[in-house]
This record gives C-alpha cells, structure tokens and sequence, in this order.
C-alpha cells in the first residue's frame, strides 16, 4: 500500500495501509512469525511513522524490532559443529525454529540496514543505534559460511528433505545448527544464491570515477565526491567502533588520507592494496587521495 500511494500520491492507498497496521496493535511479541517479515514490517511502519508523523506507527515498528531481537542468538557456540563457524548475534527465521536460515537472515539484514539509513532524520531510539549496526556487522561475518564449502564435510547432513547438496556448489545451505545437529538437513537453496551481492551493494562503496573500493560494516550515508576527496556519514552510535577499509588494485598507486573531524587518522594494517582504520560510529569521515 505504501509503494502504491509514493507511485500514485493517492491517499486511499496510504488509508488502506494504516487500516492494514491495526492488526499489529496489542500482539507484543507474537508480532514474529517470520522473521524476514518482521524487519520488513518494521520499515514499513518507520515509512509510515515519517509520511504521517503518528508516533504510535513508530512505537509499533520498535515493538517489531523487539521480537527480532528477542529471537536473536545473542552468543557464539564453541561447541560440537558450532565451533566451526561465527554463530554470534544470529537470527532465528520463526520463533520455534531450532537453526539460522540463509534467506531470512539476509532479508534481515537488508530490513535492518534499510530501517538504518532510512532512520537516520528522526530521533532513533539510542539502543537501537547500538543494536541494529552491530547485527550488521556480524551478521556479514557469518554469511559466507552458509556455503558448504566454508565448511568441514563431517558437519554437513547425509540426509537431505529436498533434493540434494553438492558440497563443490557455492549455494548456500537452507540451514545451519549449533552444538552437534549437522547443517543443511532442509537442504541447500538456490534462492538463496544472492547472499553475497546483497552484502556487496550494501557494504562495499564505489568511488565514482575511481579504481578502489570502500568497505565498512557499518552503514554510511551522505556520500559527497569534491575532486580528489570524498566525505560520508556513519551510522550507529557513537559510543561504538566499526571497521573502514580502502581496497586498492596493485597497479595503482596512491596517497591516502584519512580524517575523522579535521583530525588524520592512522591505519591500524596497511599494504600496498589495503588500508584498514578503525573509526567511531556517528562520526564525518573525509578521504583525500592523490
């Protein structure tokens, strides 16, 4: 209804959808069915909360973001299977579901990172700055081991619900299990194949009319290219650290500078293809090259 009314500016749309959220009110947190879905309601609620300026749409987005975290696995198992891979700060697609699946998380992580930036005018909830930025930047560092091949054969189930798994394929599996339950037991998914250009458009930042590429696993907004510097925004709190690194091809040859507030900022790695700072959240970044 919301996509209808910005395509349309037809208010009729924008009723339908305020009738729509009324389901929510009172539910607390049965709001979760799927997780997916729930981050995407969140937004939803956000957009309306901004079109309308109703502060009750923007209560019922939290009241979503609360049962995500609620069915979040706010710890790393280091046991059996679970040893081999980061499983901190996961989320469970249902709220009865016993593993993480590769799908609902990335729809997560696209919702949570989309209700990020899209926050970022209104006075956010302080512990959701601190909450949502850093599911992001975990939630990265587990993504690739959905892929069998990140992972040891013996972890992998021998018996499969739908069709089969072929270790080789880089397609992630439907799901992974901590402790000693093998992985992929549903299966490996195809739908799922796009987890990792999800990441890219959202993490890795192109320079417009330059050879490298920014990485940051926080989100940065308010993106402004001046000749041979480029300044953004970083979201977040500022209470918290997240990780910026400059990827440059071997056959070029460059001068960076790095500052935070006018202040140079030293890389904590450097290479000749690589700089790595860490930087705080809520913070102005300017990167001059020559």
């Amino acid at each position: 209804m919301l996509l209808l009314f910005r395509l349309t500016n037809e208010k009729r749309y924008l009723h339908e959808a305020e009738k729509a959220v009324k389901k929510f009110v009172g539910c607390g947190f049965d709001i979760l069915y799927q997780a997916n879905n729930t981050a995407f309601s969140a937004g939803a609620l956000l957009e309306l909360h901004k079109i309308t300026g109703k502060q009750e749409y923007l209560d019922l987005s939290y009241a979503c973001l609360a049962c995500l975290f609620k069915n979040m696995q706010i710890w790393d198992c280091q046991y059996g299977f679970g040893k081999n891979y980061p499983n901190y700060f996961s989320v469970f697609p249902l709220n009865d579901a016993p593993y993480t699946a590769a799908y609902e998380e990335m729809e997560v992580y696209a919702g949570l990172s989309e209700y990020l930036i899209q926050s970022k005018a209104i006075d956010l909830l302080p512990s959701l700055k601190i909450l949502i930025p850093e599911f992001l930047k975990y939630a990265i560092s587990r993504f690739p081991y959905y892929y069998p091949t990140m992972l040891p054969e013996e972890m992998i189930s021998e018996e499969v619900k739908t069709g089969e798994i072929v270790k080789e394929l880089w397609i992630p599996l439907e799901d992974l299990y901590n402790g000693w339950e093998k992985s992929g037991q549903v299966g490996q998914e195809v739908y799922g194949a796009g987890v990792g250009f999800g990441v890219l458009t959202r993490q890795y930042h192109k320079i417009k009319n330059e050879e490298f590429l920014l990485f940051s696993d926080y989100p940065l907004v308010d993106m402004r290219k001046s000749k041979q510097t480029v300044t953004f925004n970083v979201l977040g709190s500022a209470s918290f650290e997240c990780n910026l690194k400059i990827l440059i091809p071997e056959k070029v040859k460059l001068k960076i500078e790095v500052s935070i507030h006018k202040n140079t900022i030293v890389p904590i790695a450097k290479t000749a293809d690589l700089l790595e700072y860490i930087i705080p959240a809520e913070s102005t970044v300017k990167i001059a090259w020559h």
